[in-house]
């Protein structure tokens, strides 16, 4: 379940991140035009970096720390989570990269655990059938079918 979760929670973070990350791009340049014709100044440029590193990271989660959480390298894609989750965390889809990351570990303790935990004892082998009462005739000590009634050397009744 929490592999699920984080692998989709991954994918809208990467996409929440590069969406951000755009709007933060446009706003940053149509901000540093703005500013360059009114005062000189370029206040834009971290809203510029800003945008920039969140499309950067946001494809990252997308291309690789996803696929590492999809081939089951849940410890990997959980750093990859971490990492390119915090750097674009101002962007919204950033958070939930690092929820990923965290449900990405929990669910790789899991498998840790399962697969450190001592293998349960081989099924007992099946008892063998059990035989009729009589084997052998009590009478005379010839031996008997299991379906007999009757001795068939000194005929006499089979006692069950």
């Amino acid at each position: 379940m929490s592999v699920e979760t984080a692998n989709t929670l991954t994918f809208v973070g990467g996409i929440l991140s590069m969406v951000f990350g755009t709007i933060y791009l446009l706003g940053g340049i149509v901000q540093a035009t703005l500013e360059y014709y009114n005062a000189g100044i370029f206040l834009g440029f971290p809203w510029i970096i800003g945008g920039i590193l969140a499309l950067i990271f946001g494809m990252l989660t997308l291309f690789i720390a996803r696929r590492s959480l999809l081939e089951g390298d849940l410890k990997t894609g959980a750093i990859l989570c971490f990492v390119f989750g915090g750097i674009c965390a101002p962007a919204i889809g950033g958070i939930l990269t690092v929820v990923a990351g965290i449900l990405a570990i929990i669910a790789w303790n899991e498998q840790r655990r399962v697969a450190e935990a001592p293998p349960s004892p081989p099924p007992l082998p099946p008892a063998p059938p059990t035989t009729a009462a009589a084997l052998y005739c009590t009478y005379c000590g010839a031996k008997l079918s299991p379906e007999a009634t009757y001795c068939s050397s000194c005929g006499k009744k089979v006692k069950k």
